[in-house]
């Protein structure tokens, strides 16, 4: 009988290191999660406070250049950014007045058939 209960208390030494090691896991994953909410509310509003405006702006040049940083933004981070949210403002960008900018929307969509 002493032999099982030895086994009982090395059994629960055993489980007592993990939690802990599940503890720190778990804290650090909670930092990190905390830290890519931030991150993903910085790019929202720097997109609603440059993109948004600058989407219908006079210049061509200018609307075709914030579809090109869309572009890499959606190859690069597609997690973020192939929602609705993002993708409308290339679809409503394929019906511009501008050949360039109607190209600079099929070019910011093109990664994204390719992979």
């Amino acid at each position: 009988d002493d032999g099982a209960d030895a086994l009982d208390v090395d059994d629960a030494d055993a489980f007592r290191a993990p939690t802990t090691e599940l503890l720190r896991a778990s804290s650090k994953l909670r930092t990190t999660y905390e830290r890519l909410q931030y991150i993903e509310e910085c790019i929202n509003t720097l997109f609603h406070g440059v993109f948004v405006h600058r989407y219908r702006d006079h210049s061509a040049d200018v609307r075709a250049e914030c579809l090109a940083a869309l572009g890499k933004w959606l190859d690069a981070h597609r997690a973020m950014f192939v929602q609705d949210t993002y993708l409308k403002y290339v679809g409503w960008m394929l019906h511009d007045g501008e050949a360039r900018v109607r190209r600079a929307a099929l070019n910011a969509l093109e990664p994204l058939y390719r992979a």
